[in-house]
């Protein structure tokens, strides 16, 4: 950090600019940027912003904030590059598209060969190591020791939605699994292993399902177009779809039916958690854990709660193992 904490957190008091701004506070506002920008590019090693977005250096929400500022700006006054972006002053939310730029810095090579890409991953890891370590010296040495989450995580394998991200959490708190359109299957035992080690010997107190909104694999089993591979895994949420067809078209255009199969699919999940013996028996010795039923927003970043289980919730006799 070099010392210049100072210069990120100075900003955070400035605002976005304003219409009717004074020409000195401006001037004050751009400056400020155009210095952040710098030391961002620097920090990263790289002078296409393009090239580093979303991945930050340093994961802090504060940080975050700075650098989608510096970026706002310096697209709509330097670097003019594709649609989508907004003006700083225009007071729009300062949308771009991300899937262009992430295409542009792949084959621009501004920063080097694309071949070389992944080396921007091991320089933010050193700088969070380094902001980890300024913060609490130990903490690497505490986090060797053991972990103890309270939460297993069941979420989608879709990048724009990492658990400890959303949820602000620090690493040990979350257990993690992921699939494409977080399902809760019999047959995979990768999921049955994961869900066996956090309840049984980590002792977890919640286990939560996360879909999210747009998810691409709910549309693709929505379509009839073939996937390979993926079509049995997707065969699930096809007959989620099939048992819920009149409910899910009434829900609007095809976007909107996606989202309501997403919440569906999210039920679904819970059901299949609660027939496994796993979680049956967990709920008969030690009352534990609860069942949460979660949507995560694309567009806005909120979590939205749709469904909780108790322990000793209704399950049809059928799938009711004895203990």
């Amino acid at each position: 950090r070099e010392g210049n904490d100072h210069r990120f957190f100075g900003l955070l008091s400035l605002g976005a600019p304003k219409a009717g701004r004074s020409r000195s506070k401006e001037n004050r506002y751009q400056s400020r940027i155009s210095e952040l920008y710098g030391y961002i590019r620097s920090s990263l090693g790289c002078a296409d912003v393009a090239n580093f977005y979303p991945l930050s250096a340093l994961h802090s929400p504060q940080f975050y904030l700075l650098k989608r500022r510096a970026i706002s700006y310096h697209l709509t006054t330097d670097l003019k590059t594709g649609p989508g972006v907004g003006s700083v002053g225009s007071g729009s939310d300062r949308k771009w598209s991300q899937s262009a730029y992430q295409e542009r810095s792949i084959s621009s090579g501004r920063c080097g060969d694309f071949m070389d890409q992944y080396k921007r991953l091991l320089r933010a890891n050193k700088n969070w190591v380094q902001d980890k370590l300024s913060l609490a010296p130990t903490f690497f040495e505490e986090l060797a020791k053991e972990q103890r989450p309270q939460f297993l995580w069941i979420g989608c394998s879709d990048s724009r939605v990492p658990a400890e991200e959303v949820t602000g959490t620090a690493p040990g708190e979350i257990f993690t699994h992921r699939n494409i359109a977080n399902l809760v299957n019999h047959t995979d035992f990768n999921l049955l292993s994961v869900l066996s080690f956090a309840v049984e010997y980590l002792k977890v107190k919640h286990v939560i399902v996360c879909g999210h909104y747009g998810c691409g694999g709910i549309k693709a089993a929505l379509s009839s177009h073939r996937y390979g591979v993926l079509d049995e895994w997707l065969r699930q949420i096809k007959d989620s779809y099939h048992n819920n067809r009149e409910i899910i078209s009434q829900a609007g255009d095809f976007d909107q039916q996606a989202d309501k199969l997403v919440e569906i699919n999210v039920q679904e999940q819970l059901k299949n958690l609660m027939k496994t013996h796993v979680i049956q028996k967990a709920w008969h010795e030690e009352r534990r854990p609860i069942l949460h039923g979660w949507v995560y927003g694309m567009s806005n970043g909120f979590l939205k709660s749709l469904y909780k289980l108790e322990p000793g919730s209704d399950i049809d006799d059928i799938y009711r193992f004895d203990f």
